[in-house]
């Protein structure tokens, strides 16, 4: 019997997000986020938290531990913490299957 970890291992990204704040000391300084998210497409579009990618400059995918691709916000809803993303490829993914 396969484990529910071995099954979605495939459909879970690692998500890295950079952003940039403005500081009185010290100008323009970077701030990383990270967080995790879910394929939800074949296409490369994955769910993940609002908190992670709000007001970043740049999103990072890891897909597998070791693939990155670069990623845009679709859309998002910060009063229900959460996001839709879009990787950048025209790669195929393997999406998590509900139900």
């Amino acid at each position: 019997m396969t484990s529910a970890v071995e099954k979605l291992s495939e459909s879970v990204v690692n998500i890295s997000s950079l952003r940039l704040k403005q500081d009185l000391r010290f100008g323009l300084v970077p701030l990383e986020g990270a967080g995790s998210g879910i394929i939800v497409s074949s296409q490369g579009n994955i769910v993940t938290n609002n908190h992670v990618i709000q007001g970043a400059e740049d999103i990072v995918v890891r897909v597998n531990g070791d693939k990155e691709f670069k990623a845009k916000v679709l859309g998002a809803d910060p009063g229900m913490d959460i996001a839709v993303l879009q990787i950048e490829t025209e790669e195929k993914f393997i999406p998590v299957k509900f139900g």
